[in-house]
């Protein structure tokens, strides 16, 4: 307002009705995005380190191809192909799939919006993504995920140790994550 003297409107990217919202309980954390390098996929291989009962789910495209083949070549290197698993081909039908396989999503790198979180809340999954994430705007911190201001392992696993075990909560918090991202369509 100080620089313009106006008060901006802001509007957000929006949703594909299309896809049917659900209430997930699958048994993966899944992180779902356009993949490369710089958005930090290294984190879920420590996450599954520090949770190794847990199963993890990596989705979507790699940028470079290159940088898919040294990611899988570390799922390998620290034995955990029966805990990481990667999908890297991805339709529109497949993101009901994914998220009806997992129980909440989380974006280990800050984005400046972060559609892949508007799409998974409207699939109902609870989100874990840096605070001043642009989607954060959209959505209030513990009501529909955690939006923690530093993004470190301890932290982070804590919230998702306290997601799975209350699963009651993971639908409250998707439910109302569903609520919301239907406003922006």
């Amino acid at each position: 307002y100080d620089t313009y003297q106006i008060n901006p409107l802001v509007i957000y990217p929006g949703i594909n009705l299309t896809i049917k919202s659900r209430v997930s309980s699958g048994d993966y954390i899944l992180g779902y995005t356009r993949w490369q390098l710089a958005k930090n996929p290294w984190f879920f291989l420590q996450l599954a380190q520090r949770l190794p009962k847990r199963k993890f789910l990596v989705a979507g495209e790699w940028s470079n191809k290159l940088e898919e083949l040294e990611f899988r070549n570390e799922i390998k290197d620290q034995h955990l192909e029966s805990q990481v698993y990667l999908q890297t081909k991805v339709t529109q039908k497949d993101l009901q799939k994914i998220a009806g396989r997992s129980f909440v999503w989380v974006h280990p790198h800050f984005e400046a919006f972060g559609m892949s979180g508007l799409e998974m809340a409207a699939l109902g999954l609870p989100l874990i993504i840096p605070k001043g994430s642009g989607v954060t705007e959209l959505f209030t911190d513990n009501r529909e995920g955690f939006f923690p201001q530093s993004f470190k392992l301890e932290e982070i696993s804590t919230l998702i140790k306290s997601i799975a075990a209350n699963p009651n909560q993971a639908k409250r918090m998707g439910s109302m994550a569903t609520i919301t991202a239907k406003k922006f369509t």
